[in-house]
């Protein structure tokens, strides 16, 4: 958040402050921030989250979830298709109606 804040001052110009961008929703890695995740999400219970790969394009593995057990159950999927599990993802609070800046 706060390299995207510069990032848009920066580009701005140099007069430009810093502008609040509250929008960008709370993310993380799995597997490696898979605890935390789990711990934010029994916080909101009712978020819906969108899983991306790192390492694809044009939407290919993007999916939602809604449930924990939609995570572990993909996770077992996956390893069971021969998935490579050191794979990462990036998973984050869904926006229902993002606005454009």
């Amino acid at each position: 958040k706060q390299w995207y804040q510069r990032r848009v001052a920066i580009t701005a110009g140099e007069n430009c402050r810093y502008m609040h961008l509250d929008f960008i929703p709370v993310t993380y890695i799995l597997p490696a921030d898979y605890n935390i995740f789990v711990e934010e999400f029994r916080k909101n219970p009712t978020s819906t989250w969108i899983m991306k790969p790192n390492a694809k394009a044009r939407g290919i593995g993007i999916f939602l979830i809604n449930k924990l057990s939609q995570l572990k159950k993909w996770s077992r999927d996956s390893r069971q298709m021969g998935h490579n599990p050191k794979d990462t993802y990036v998973i984050s609070r869904y926006i229902d109606n993002p606005h454009l800046i």
